[in-house]
């Protein structure tokens, strides 16, 4: 395998309490660099695992194809160690996609959704 700054990456995901993928579609699919981040996530240590779920969300932005590509991050998404899912955020166009009042109050929704998560986890962990 060559260096690359992958295994960091993969590191500082496993640290993190929650994590939001952001999926730019180009070609109406998943964009091939996470897709390899979701693959070399899953041949990781199971000694260097999460021991407890980590929050995920994700947001789609581009000209077409967010089913597809939402199609395509579910499984991966199903097999990234201990994922607990919390919702995603889908918007057609780059440039004015965050001006876009619909836009902005789906992310918006998003970040308190996995921040409720977090909350209820926490809660769950102390006890």
């Amino acid at each position: 395998m060559k260096d690359d700054d992958v295994p960091e990456v993969l590191r500082k995901m496993s640290e993190a309490d929650a994590v939001i993928f952001g999926a730019p579609v180009y070609s109406g699919t998943i964009p091939s660099l996470l897709k390899i981040l979701f693959e070399r996530s899953q041949a990781s240590n199971p000694e260097e695992r999460r021991k407890t779920p980590q929050i995920t969300g994700v947001i789609i932005l581009g000209s077409y194809g967010h089913l597809n590509v939402l199609a395509a991050l579910a499984p991966c998404l199903m097999y990234y160690p201990l994922s607990k899912p919390v919702g995603y955020v889908m918007a057609i166009g780059w440039e004015k996609a965050i001006e876009n009042e619909r836009t902005r109050r789906d992310v918006i929704t998003l970040a308190e959704n996995i921040f409720k998560e977090l909350v209820v986890q926490m809660g769950e962990q102390s006890s």
